[in-house]
């Protein structure tokens, strides 16, 4: 099979909270002819204007939107229309429910892993009870199905070693041969992050409202999933904020005179709000804990996580299984302090160092929140170096040129 010589033209389909927007953009700035297919099925953190609110008046022409995911494409994705707009391209990139239609596309691919799309889609039967319909749970069953088939067969699977990945990959058998040596980093837009940057007046006030005074501000946006079960455990949706919230106790139990607050989203998205809601009451720390409600939307969107984070001076990510995602990024871009469980044996595979803050039980986070509260203005000073780790790793620009030599490969490997 013979290929244009030359930078490959490559598809992107499955816009995982636009982690392929990002890494599309960023290959485009690098000279790559990217292109981003967008579901008309993706929920709102994964539509581009979610990041670019000026997209929101219309697409450019490399962002292709169309009905690719229906009940219709499922059942023969070999015809599905998305799979004869891949086939027009020289290399495939897919997330989420991407492989199911890669697969057929007839062109080298790749899976990039971008968590659920690996620990929990290929596995319908053990997460029946997510499912609220026969309907829903029938066509997940097809979709598993079919995604179980696509990452068997994939020419690269791109995942990063954290243990929920490299566990649902055994059990999926997906071939070492297909498992890439390289990391690809999830790429964030450092220049939406900066520190500095007003927020709008709503977002602003709104977050000033909800603070008031206090002297240390936690915030803590990631989902709450306390429940430890085995399946949820293995496949990473465990978040352990338990832990944070014991520590938290804690820390106000032996800083009394610190005017501490424990900001958390009270949204769908998280699934034990009640349970945590009651465990805040049971540890009598209720009067430190700010429940914000996103105003108007299920989401607050990324002009009042701006402002969070900048109001805040501790961000919390999880304390589950010890791996990190956006919360993480997105915190240490805006220069602060980020605490979280985080798996050092694969942070030394992947990095010569890293800035999170590491706390694995509430003990540990009591004394680590202690050690901030205490030197406040010697973690303020540290923030530019949390934030040029984000953009020496994360940015653009440092994730660009290791998916470009990924691409790059895949087509040279079609084309001898």
């Amino acid at each position: 099979m013979s290929r244009p010589t030359g930078s490959p033209r490559v598809a992107f389909f499955g816009n995982v909270a636009n982690s392929h927007f990002r890494a599309v953009r960023a290959l485009r700035e690098d000279g790559v002819d990217a292109h981003l297919f967008v579901s008309a099925s993706d929920g709102p953190t994964s539509r581009p204007e979610n990041d670019d609110p000026s997209l929101a008046d219309g697409y450019p022409p490399w962002i292709h939107f169309g009905p690719w995911i229906t009940a219709s494409t499922l059942l023969a994705p070999w015809r599905a229309p998305i799979t004869k707009q891949l086939a027009a391209f020289d290399v495939v990139v897919s997330s989420g429910p991407g492989p199911i239609f890669a697969q057929f596309a007839g062109r080298p691919w790749a899976f990039y892993a971008t968590g659920g799309d690996l620990t929990v889609k290929p596995f319908p039967l053990t997460f029946w009870r997510w499912y609220p319909s026969w309907p829903h749970r029938a066509a997940e069953v097809v979709a598993g199905g079919w995604q179980r088939r696509a990452l068997r067969r994939a020419d690269q699977v791109w995942l990063q070693p954290f243990a929920p990945m490299v566990d649902a990959a055994d059990r999926l058998r997906v071939p070492q041969s297909a498992r890439s040596d390289h990391y690809f980093p999830i790429v964030l837009d450092t220049d939406a992050y900066q520190p500095d940057a007003d927020p709008t007046p709503t977002a602003r006030a709104y977050v000033d409202e909800s603070v008031g005074d206090a002297e240390l501000v936690i915030f803590h946006p990631s989902r709450l999933v306390t429940e430890a079960s085995d399946q949820l455990v293995r496949t990473g949706q465990w978040k352990g904020n338990d832990t944070l919230i014991r520590g938290f106790a804690e820390f106000v139990k032996t800083n009394p005179h610190c005017a501490a607050v424990l900001v958390m989203p009270d949204t769908p998205l998280s699934r034990d709000v009640d349970g945590v809601r009651l465990m805040v009451e049971q540890l009598g720390i209720s009067e430190h804990v700010r429940w914000l409600v996103p105003p108007g939307g299920r989401l607050f969107d990324r002009q009042f996580m701006h402002a969070l984070y900048q109001r805040s001076d501790v961000v919390a990510d999880e304390f589950g299984v010890g791996w990190f995602g956006y919360v993480t990024l997105e915190g240490l871009a805006m220069g602060k302090p980020v605490v979280g469980n985080i798996d050092q044996e694969v942070m030394g595979q992947l990095y010569p160092e890293h800035p999170i803050v590491a706390a694995a039980t509430p003990a540990e986070v009591a004394d680590r929140l202690s050690d901030i509260a205490g030197d406040l203005e010697g973690t303020r000073t540290e923030a530019s170096t949390r934030r040029q780790w984000v953009i020496d790793h994360h940015s653009a620009a440092a994730a660009a040129a290791v998916y470009k030599e990924a691409i790059v490969g895949l087509a040279a490997g079609a084309a001898t």
